[in-house]
Formats: structure tokens, C-alpha cells, sequence
């Protein structure tokens, strides 16, 4: 692909210790829950999480800390794909 931006790490997310990310990117990697969790140290102050969900995870959504909020949720069409795509857009919640 001849990238010249990309730095590849090898560690687990939870461990991983450099830079803040304003946005952080997940399909497929687990529930929403241990998601943010995992990934919360890397995230800016301002920052979002975009998870790629099947049907609406309505559970998970509910089951999620006060720490975070669900800010939208765009539904996504997959051409020549009949089931439901998902796309939420997650905030951590500003404490005054």
C-alpha cells in the first residue's frame, strides 16, 4: 500500500502506552463495555469512539458506565448485504 503515516505496534490495547488518539476505531472487537474500558487510556480528552455494531446493541448500551455516553447512532447500508450495520458514536462524559 505504500503508507509513509503508519506505525504499527505489537501489544495489546490495554497496554499500550503512547499517544492520545481523537478518534478510536473498532469493528468486531468485543462488547461496548470492555471496548471503552480497554481503550480509554488512549483516548484524548475530547475524543470519540466510532464502534461498527450488527443490530442495534441495545444491551450493551444499557450496560454501559455513567462514564460514557451513546452521542448518535448512524445506521449504515452494506451493499448486497441484508442484515443491520450499525455505526455509534461514543463520548466519555464531561464532568463539571
Amino acid at each position: 500500500m505504500a503508507l509513509t503515516n503508519v506505525t504499527t505496534e505489537h501489544c495489546r490495547v490495554e497496554h499500550y502506552s503512547g499517544q492520545k488518539f481523537s478518534s478510536i476505531c473498532s469493528r468486531a472487537y468485543s462488547s461496548l463495555d470492555q471496548m471503552l474500558t480497554q481503550t480509554e487510556h488512549l483516548i484524548d480528552k475530547k475524543g470519540v469512539w466510532l464502534a461498527m455494531k450488527g443490530g442495534y446493541p441495545q444491551e450493551e448500551v444499557d450496560g454501559l458506565s455513567n462514564s460514557f455516553q451513546v452521542k448518535k447512532t448512524i445506521p449504515l447500508v452494506v451493499p448486497e448485504l441484508a442484515a443491520q450495520r450499525h455505526l455509534l458514536i461514543i463520548r466519555k462524559k464531561l464532568i463539571w
